[in-house]
């Protein structure tokens, strides 16, 4: 049975050119999963099945990446910056 979430996963790699990098994968499934939760870093770690640390961690990767990374409370309608 797929999930929402598989249908983000979907969503996000049909997007996807050939030959990018699994960290940008990364950094947008992270992205539309936050997006779902309007930023509430607890459930959008618990739906990925990582820690809240991990999230943190990338979060800040994501960030130095130029990535824009949700705040809390989130709304969408906010650009999402790519390298």
């Amino acid at each position: 049975m797929k999930t929402e979430y598989d249908k983000d996963l979907m969503m996000v790699l049909s997007q996807m050119k050939e030959g990018v990098c699994w960290q940008e994968v990364l950094f947008t499934l992270i992205y539309v999963v936050m997006l779902r939760h309007d930023g509430n870093r607890f459930r959008t770690a618990r739906d990925l099945g990582i820690s809240l640390r991990t999230l943190r961690s990338k979060m800040k990767q994501m960030t130095g990446a130029g990535y824009h990374v949700p705040a809390s409370g989130f709304k969408p309608g906010r650009p999402f910056k790519r390298p």
